[in-house]
Parts: structure tokens; C-alpha cells; sequence
């Protein structure tokens, strides 16, 4: 009886010192400017104006992110990168911790929480080490790490059948690539898009959370209606192309770097 009470603790203990971090962020330069812009104005109901300009604002975004794609067509090369995440997310999801864990043990809530648990604690363990190896190589092995790392998730619950996923010895490296991916996807990959779009930073960020809710909404309505193969193979598609793309993505970057530092090769 004092496991299930352990777990509740550590769970609480976890989320308060998440929510301690949050006294360490620094405020932003525009975030006042921000603010005065969601303020009601005088002459409007209470609540009407901030409602009017969280929506411009969302408005506004979505509008920004579409219009990059004719600017810098390379943003649209990097999407399949989000698609993989949000698909990976529910095929780990429905599959592995709604299926395979529920199925494999009595106690599969709490089993499923603290694996569901080892996926962000792995991607937040290796920040730090990504964080050196991209400063030292570049981003480029670490986003082919990632997305290897989701290519491998989708082989695995492809290629076994519940029985043998339900495993420690393979139910465990399922939870660890899919934190693998992540650490890939929040630190990594959000870098890459500032290094690509510094001149059109909001727009590009505005495509990672434009493609990675699409994708993570329709995997989510569709997932409960199909079975493992499907799944497996939607998540293995998605994975397989953002490699592709990706590595396409890197050719054009440097060759448009290599045009603008030699303008004259270009003629």
C-alpha cells in the first residue's frame, strides 16, 4: 500500500519543482508591449477587446506561418520533422502505454505513468550532452539521432506483436526513443529553426506548432480507430520522409549560405 502513496508523492514533488523553475525565466523584452495590447479598451465590455486580440493575434500568426512557405520554401522541408513527433506521440500513446501496458499489467496506471515519466525525463537528461555535441559537430548527427530514434520506435511495434513489446527488454528502449526523439525535437530542432529563419523567427516557430497540431490532432482522432500495423506504418512513413527531408533541407540551406557568402558563383 505505501507503493501507490510513494508514487503520488514523487508525481507532486516533481510537478512543484517544475512550477520553482519558473521564478528563474526572464521576462521578455516585448512582453510588456504584449500585455498592453491584450488590455480591454475603455470604450468596449470588459473582456471583449482581450478576446478580439488573442484571436488577431492567433489570427495573425497562422497567417504568418503560411506566408513563409513562399518566402522560405525550406520551412515547408522541416515539417515533416513536427508531423513525426505529434504521430510518434500518439503511437506511443494508443499503442504501447493504452494498449500494450493495459493489457500486459494489473497495475498498469502507474506502470504507464512512470514510463510515460521516463520519456521527458530522458529528453530533459540529455539536453546537456546534445547541447555540447552540437556546439562541437553541429546540429546535423544530433537531428539524425532524433529521427533515427522515431524510424526504430515505429520498426519495434511494427515488427513485434504485443506480447513481445510487453517485455521490460523491449518495452523500456520503446519509452527511451521516444524521449530520444524528444530531446531532439524540443532543444535541437527548435535551434535549427532559429538558425535557419533569424530573420523570420515568429513565423518559422509559428510552423512548429502549426504542423505538430495538425499532425498530433488528426493521429489522435484517427489512431482509436486502427490497429497496430497502421499505426506502426503511419508513424514509420512520417519518420522515414522527415529523414529524407531533412537531409534535403541541410543541402539547401548551405548551398543558399554558400551563394549569399559567394555571390559571384551564382552567376
Amino acid at each position: 500500500m505505501l507503493f501507490p502513496f510513494l508514487i503520488i508523492f514523487l508525481a507532486y514533488a516533481h510537478m512543484a519543482w517544475q512550477v520553482f523553475g519558473l521564478t528563474t525565466i526572464d521576462d521578455l523584452d516585448h512582453s510588456d508591449a504584449i500585455e498592453a495590447s491584450l488590455l480591454p479598451q475603455p470604450h468596449a465590455p470588459d473582456g471583449f477587446s482581450l478576446r478580439n486580440s488573442v484571436r488577431r493575434i492567433s489570427f495573425e500568426k497562422v497567417i504568418a506561418a503560411i506566408t513563409l512557405w513562399f518566402h522560405e520554401p525550406t520551412v515547408l522541408l522541416l515539417a515533416p520533422i513536427q508531423i513525426t513527433f505529434g504521430v510518434c506521440a500518439a503511437l506511443l500513446g494508443y499503442q504501447v502505454t493504452g494498449t500494450i501496458v493495459k493489457d500486459t499489467f494489473d497495475d498498469y496506471v502507474i506502470v504507464g505513468s512512470l514510463l510515460s515519466a521516463l520519456v521527458a525525463f530522458t529528453a530533459a537528461l540529455l539536453q546537456v550532452p546534445f547541447k555540447h555535441i552540437a556546439v562541437k559537430w553541429g546540429k546535423l548527427p544530433l537531428m539524425l539521432f532524433g529521427l533515427v530514434a522515431f524510424v526504430c520506435l515505429s520498426l519495434l511495434v511494427l515488427i513485434f506483436d504485443n506480447a513481445s513489446l510487453g517485455q521490460w527488454h523491449l518495452l523500456i528502449p520503446l519509452y527511451l526513443l521516444q524521449g530520444i526523439g524528444r530531446a531532439c525535437y524540443e532543444g535541437t530542432n527548435k535551434a535549427l529553426y532559429a538558425d535557419f529563419f533569424p530573420n523570420s523567427a515568429a513565423a518559422a516557430f509559428s510552423n512548429i506548432v502549426l504542423a505538430n497540431g495538425c499532425a498530433s490532432a488528426i493521429a489522435y482522432f484517427t489512431f482509436p480507430s486502427l490497429n497496430k500495423e497502421p499505426r506502426a506504418v503511419a508513424a514509420l512513413v512520417c519518420a522515414t520522409v522527415a529523414l529524407g527531408s531533412y537531409l534535403v533541407a541541410e543541402a539547401v540551406q548551405r548551398l543558399q549560405k554558400k551563394t549569399r557568402s559567394n555571390p559571384g558563383d551564382a552567376q
